[in-house]
């Protein structure tokens, strides 16, 4: 028996008896506000993410970006709309402090509005937004 002959039967054998497996799913830990971490398997494409991504901008569809497993992207999804709609209010749903103040400085400045500038929390940012509006 060649070596090649016998690399495919010892092959055969390992995936016959269950030795070999595919590829583990990935999975995805995540920590809620309240404490509890939550694990769950990837069950979506990149591509899937970001045509949801897409679709819920322009859409303006705020209640697609809620439904985001990521909340980083949660948190992007919801600026973008808010920048777009020019809707101060919001930047309220943001959770990532430096989006939330991105949010409102983007809008202040769109909208020359600098009472919005006011929602602001990190001082420099809320410096250089009075300054352009």
């Amino acid at each position: 028996m060649n070596k090649l002959s016998l690399l495919t039967a010892v092959l055969a054998v390992f995936l016959f008896l269950g030795c070999i497996s595919g590829p583990e799913p990935v999975v995805v830990t995540t920590t809620q506000p309240t404490g509890d971490t939550i694990k769950k398997p990837v069950t979506t494409t990149l591509n899937e993410v970001v045509k949801d991504y897409r679709k819920a901008v322009s859409e303006s569809d705020v209640s697609s970006c809620d439904r985001m497993d990521n909340p980083r992207l949660k948190d992007i999804c919801i600026r973008d709309i808010a920048v777009k709609e020019g809707k101060a209010s919001l930047c309220s749903k943001i959770e990532t402090a430096n989006l939330k103040d991105i949010c409102y400085y983007k809008i202040a400045v769109n909208n020359k509005d600098n009472t919005v500038c006011n929602r602001i929390s990190t001082e420099f940012i809320k410096k250089s937004c009075m300054e352009k509006t």
